[in-house]
């Protein structure tokens, strides 16, 4: 067989006659090919959806590499070869799709379908292989099953297949639906009855309490008619107090209306006068204007007191040597006359030196003459008296000339002193510093006028701009405006007018408003001023009444309306009392069915015990003889219970055990045994199907799987085995025995 099927990527395995062991580790496939098996039968339910706690196979099973479930399976029916194939074209639907041929010719077999492949091949239904053929560790127990049972059933019985729990269940249903606790059809007609019988009995009472409100709404409407007669009284006279009180309110507004329009006539005679604020503002500025006028006068004092001061400082500079010169050039030339000063000064000063020079030089002179005057005369004699001579006049002569030199230096230097207007050199500069100082003190007095000057000259212009709007805005609607004051009084005056219309505004709103709330109420204008005088009594007391009385008719009203409602919802008294007969005649049948049915299960529950004495013992002792050959003898004696609960006693106990009370290895012993005595009951024994186990030996100590094994072997000379096996120790104990078939995945 060969398959693409969870984890199997169209993965083939070959199977022989006799007891296949195929050894596969865990996760290898080995559940999944025992699922294949059966699918290859019996197709998958695509119905099924998954639970909390399992999968659905059609998505337990979905092939791992995402391609859509698919198969074929090669087998031997009465001795021929048939091909079986599954596949499908959608994921929802998986094998859904079914072949069936003969392999050595090729036809496909009549009657075969993917439904009822699995019963026309292997002879039982899905749940009948599921709970008896195919067995995993994970599902050794037995389970109920309604085919299980009719297969049991058909064996110690006549051979029809009938189920004794879908029987039971059905005569429970019926008899659920005829009377199940408070539930069914019974209980429901004895409560209609019951319904009917009180609406009977409540009818009486009901035709007593209409007469009763009948009698309750006609009194209370002819007091209604005289409350509402009264009180059209009270309102005739309300209405002519209302028509005096708008009448009043019009006369009010027409007044207001004409007061409004003198005082606008008057404000805007010349022109539209401005609003309240821009008046305001316009009288406002007027004030200011003033103010204005005070700081242009201070500016103009401020102008003539700076004007002053700078033409003093202009005076005090101008009596300085260095007027006009800038400060800087004023300060280079005190700085260069200085240095002028100094030069003359130095070369004016008398050198001590020189002095020494000329007086050697004068004695050196006349002691030549007198030492060559007394010599023999010659030419050398008269050129040394010469050179004498001259040694002894040159000295005066320039001390003669230096003399002369130095009176020039002091007389400039003089000059020097005095056009500066100083004593001695050291003013100069400090003369040429004041200066300086002067100069920009009387520039900042300069700068200080030009500047207080622009101010006034700004403040005028902004005096006649300021003037100039005001005016304008007087003219407008005050053109015998000339000057300020005949403005401050037109603007004050129309403030004074706009005020008033302002006030006036607000009180032709507040009539308006009145006479409008007035109008709402009603009332006639024009109507008769004549009152027609109001009935004694409180009015609000009338009011009061005529609302109860109207509450009290509407409650009578109410409750009348339910009554007859309630009347004709009961339905007339003759049709219930025949409704009640007929009612009692169903209720008295469905009794009988009840009854019948109570003994019909009750029959079937006495058929179902005889049946049970005959198939148990047979069950019990074949599972008995295979849990003897598991054990080697020691446990022969299983009991089984309708739920197929197993229970097994120890050769030579006194008491059976529950399979609970067993170790893990024990217990799945059992479950097995019992599982191959269901196959040797309900399954054909002529071609028998193959025996599928998933693990079914995991927890078997080595002893008893060998006498398990030498069972199984006996057992596969009658029909195939596949033993799925994730341990080696079963081969290993097989490995040379005839008709057994080891391999793996």
């Amino acid at each position: 067989m060969t398959a693409s099927f969870g984890g199997l990527d169209h993965k083939a395995l070959v199977l022989a006659p006799g007891l296949n062991i195929i050894e596969a580790p865990n996760e290898a496939g080995k559940s999944t090919w025992s699922a294949f098996l059966a699918a290859m039968f019996y197709g998958i339910d695509s119905t099924k959806r998954d639970r909390r706690d399992s999968l659905a196979d059609k998505n337990r099973y979905a092939p791992w590499n995402g391609a859509l479930m698919e198969g074929s399976l090669e087998c031997i029916i009465q001795g021929r070869k048939l091909i079986l194939e599954r596949s499908g074209k959608r994921a929802g639907a998986p094998m859904n799709q079914f072949t069936a041929r003969y392999q050595d010719t090729g036809e496909e077999v009549s009657g075969l379908t993917g439904e009822n492949a699995g019963l026309v091949l292997l002879g039982v239904e899905r749940d009948v292989f599921l709970r008896s053929a195919l067995i995993r560790q994970s599902g050794l127990t037995v389970n109920q099953s309604p085919d299980l049972e009719r297969r049991i059933v058909s064996l110690v019985s006549s051979g029809e297949e009938v189920s004794w729990s879908e029987t039971e269940k059905q005569l429970q249903k019926w008899q659920n639906r005829r009377r199940h606790h408070k539930t069914g059809l019974l209980p429901g007609l004895e409560e209609e009855i019951r319904q009917v019988e009180e609406t009977l009995a409540g009818l009486d009472s009901i035709q007593k309490k209409i007469a009763l409100y009948s009698a309750g709404l006609e009194t209370e409407n002819r007091k209604i008619e005289a409350l509402s007669a009264r009180l059209k009284l009270f309102q005739k006279a309300e209405e002519q107090q209302q028509s005096l009180r708008l009448r009043s309110a019009r006369a009010d507004l027409e007044e207001a209306v004409r007061e409004t329009g003198r005082l606008a006539a008057e404000l805007n005679r010349y022109g539209p006068a401005p609003d309240a604020e821009t008046l305001r503002r316009g009288r406002e500025a007027i004030r200011s204007l003033e103010q204005k006028r005070e700081e242009a006068r201070v500016a103009q004092n401020q102008c003539r007191v700076k004007s002053g001061e700078a033409d003093r400082a202009e005076q005090e500079l101008s009596a300085f040597p260095f007027f006009p010169l800038p400060p800087e050039e004023a300060w280079k030339k005190a700085e260069e006359t200085a240095a002028r000063y100094r030069e003359l000064e130095n070369s004016a000063k008398f050198r001590p030196a020189l002095l020494a020079v000329f007086c050697v030089l004068i004695f050196a002179g006349a002691g030549a003459v007198l030492i060559l005057s007394r010599g023999t005369p010659g030419l050398a004699t008269v050129l040394g008296l010469a050179v004498a001579a001259l040694m002894t006049a040159v000295p005066p002569i320039f001390l003669f000339l230096w003399y002369k030199r130095r009176m020039r230096i002091l007389t400039e230097m003089d000059r020097l002193l005095s056009g500066n207007q100083v004593k001695k050199p050291e003013e100069l500069l400090e003369n040429a510093a004041k200066y300086r100082e002067t100069f920009v003190r009387a520039e900042e007095c300069r700068g200080g006028a030009e500047a207080q000057k622009q101010m006034q000259g700004e403040l005028e212009a902004d005096l006649e701009n300021r003037q100039a709007r005001l005016m304008q805005m007087a003219r407008n609607f005050a053109p015998d405006a000339s000057d300020l004051p005949s403005a401050d009084a037109a603007i004050s005056r129309a403030l004074a007018l706009r005020m008033e219309l302002e006030g006036a505004n607000l009180r032709l709103d507040g009539l308006k408003k009145l006479y409008e709330s007035v109008s709402a109420m009603g009332g006639d204008p024009e109507g008769p001023e004549d009152l027609v005088p109001a009935p004694g009594g409180d009015r609000s007391r009338v009011e009061s009444d005529l609302r109860q009385a109207r509450a009290a008719a509407l409650a009578y009203e109410k409750n009348l309306a339910m009554a007859i409602g309630e009347q004709k919802a009961q339905g007339d008294p003759a049709e219930l009392s025949a409704r009640r007969e007929e009612l009692a005649g169903r209720a008295e049948t469905l009794e009988a069915e009840y009854a019948a049915l109570s003994l019909a299960q009750s029959a079937l529950r006495s058929a179902h015990e005889t049946m049970e004495a005959r198939f148990s013992p047979e069950l019990n002792r074949r599972a008995g003889a295979i849990m003897g050959a598991f054990t080697g003898g020691r446990y022969e004696d299983v009991l089984l219970d309708r739920s197929f609960a197993a229970s097994v006693r120890e050769e030579g106990g006194a008491v059976s055990r529950r399979s609970l009370a067993l170790s893990q290895g024990t217990s799945d012993q059992l479950y097995l045994a019992v599982r191959l005595s269901i196959c040797d009951l309900v399954l054909p024994q002529k071609e028998r199907p193959p025996l599928i186990l998933d693990d079914a030996l995991a927890n078997f100590d080595d002893q008893r799987m060998a006498q398990t094994l030498d069972y199984l072997v006996e057992r596969s000379k009658k029909g195939q085995i596949i033993l799925f096996t994730c341990q080696s120790r079963e081969g290993k104990y097989l490995k040379s025995t005839d008709g057994v078939h080891i391999g793996g995945i």
